[in-house]
């Protein structure tokens, strides 16, 4: 109710499945405005499908075969979005919807700080988008970067620092992205320790809070 209330005045909600891996609660979420579901696996994103909810983000690339497999059969039955920081894995999942005539968005993820995933240079991520807008069956929609990196700090000002500086690079790259002739209609972004500093840029697009 918090959360709902709060993105009311401000930025979209696709809160984390992965917290609470419960389509009951997913479907409350939903209700009470959340614009869809975010989730970590593509076995989440299974879950998800056969409750019949759409508008579903995977914030993570999908990597093994079996599971692109999997992803496309799900995108013909429902919408859904994920993440890519590499080109030839891209082009898979191109294959993978071609060969079940499906459509899957994607957001190319960029690393903000955290280091774990994403693209890290402005150059990497236009030569990305640039090659995702040549593949059939794929759906360039923005851009993702997690500040995982400061949703921990305890001090509360030096946290808004550190997330205004993280935005301030995603914002960057979506910037590179949108000079170079691509449509960003989606920048996805923060953490719930995050989310009131995160969801107030209005830069940002959508949240993927969710703990």
């Amino acid at each position: 109710a918090t959360m709902a209330a709060w993105t009311r005045t401000h930025v979209a909600v696709r809160p984390h499945f992965k917290t609470h891996k419960c389509i009951e609660i997913a479907r409350e979420q939903l209700e009470a405005g959340a614009i869809g579901i975010t989730c970590a696996t593509v076995w989440e994103a299974r879950a998800l499908v056969e409750a019949g909810i759409d508008q579903i983000l995977i914030a993570n690339e999908i990597v093994s075969p079996a599971k692109v497999a999997l992803l496309a059969e799900l995108a013909r039955r429902s919408f859904i979005t994920v993440a890519v920081d590499d080109a030839d894995k891209a082009s898979e999942l191109a294959a993978a919807m071609a060969s079940q005539g499906a459509e899957l968005g994607v957001l190319v993820e960029v690393d903000v700080g955290m280091h774990r995933g994403g693209v890290r240079s402005r150059e990497a991520a236009i030569r990305l988008a640039r090659h995702v807008s040549t593949l059939g069956g794929l759906r360039l929609r923005g851009v993702m970067g997690y500040e995982g990196h400061v949703v921990t700090e305890p001090d509360r000002e030096v946290r808004r620092q550190r997330a205004g500086l993280a935005m301030d690079e995603l914002a960057e790259y979506a910037g590179a992205l949108r000079a170079d002739g691509h449509a960003i209609e989606i920048v996805s972004a923060g953490g719930t320790n995050t989310y009131d500093m995160t969801g107030a840029d209005d830069r940002v697009t959508e949240l993927q809070a969710g703990t």
